[in-house]
């Protein structure tokens, strides 16, 4: 049985009436034209959050400092990688190792935040943070113990992360173990990782506290790594 409605909008609703019962169900809310409109503003609104969402994460995860570089003011090899880095199936990451001041860490972060709004997991930790979560993880506080040992699991799992300033932190034993480990951990799975230094090769591998895991770490990133002259 055919049946016809007003719409808010003020057009005419003909539609084939389900009765069950003797009682209409399934009566439609709105015409086409409105159920069309209320659509597309609903994914408007959803794409909107998404993006929102993917802001705030961002922004949770680079320092205010380094959200708005300039690629153009970077040198131009630094200019490429932010721009056109990726790491292949091999799981290579990237290595920027030179002097202070030349923007490896602003490179760095520009490649994570194509990686991220490109849907995938990044994480970023300065390495002097990275020491303190290695202290951390063993706290009394069950706060900071819990927090310090989600922090170092996301770094082994990220699709991609950022461990800037590597040599800059207290190399403890426990620290060189904890580094040992990531390094071993995401480049057995050929997940790459982001880095950046001021030490060359043999100033890194003096960095570490015990020397026997320094020579595996220093040879893992390397192996596992672009390194572009800068």
């Amino acid at each position: 049985m055919q049946k016809q409605k007003l719409c808010l909008c003020g057009a005419i609703i003909t539609y084939e009436a389900n009765i069950f019962n003797g009682q209409e169900i399934f009566e439609p809310l709105q015409c086409d034209d409105c159920t069309d409109r209320i659509n597309a503003e609903y994914q408007s609104a959803e794409q909107k959050r998404k993006y929102d969402e993917h802001i705030a994460k961002w922004e949770a995860i680079c320092p205010p400092l380094y959200r708005d570089t300039d690629t153009k003011r970077l040198i131009p090899a630094l200019r490429i990688l932010a721009e056109g880095w990726y790491s292949g199936q091999d799981g290579k990451g990237l290595g920027l190792a030179g002097n202070t001041g030349i923007a490896k860490t602003r490179t760095a972060f520009l490649i994570l935040k194509r990686f991220h709004f490109s849907g995938q997991r990044v994480a970023a930790m300065s390495a002097i943070k990275f020491s303190k979560l290695c202290a951390d993880q063993f706290a009394d506080d069950y706060r900071i113990k819990n927090d310090a040992r989600e922090k170092l699991a996301a770094l082994l799992t990220a699709s991609l992360i950022l461990i800037d300033d590597v040599g800059k932190e207290k190399m403890t034993e426990r620290v060189t173990t904890e580094m040992f480990n990531l390094v071993e951990e995401r480049t057995a799975n050929f997940r790459p990782i982001i880095w950046t230094t001021n030490l060359d090769a043999g100033q890194l591998k003096h960095a570490f506290n015990d020397q026997t895991k320094s020579d595996p770490i220093v040879r893992r990133l390397r192996e596992f790594s672009d390194i572009p002259k800068l």
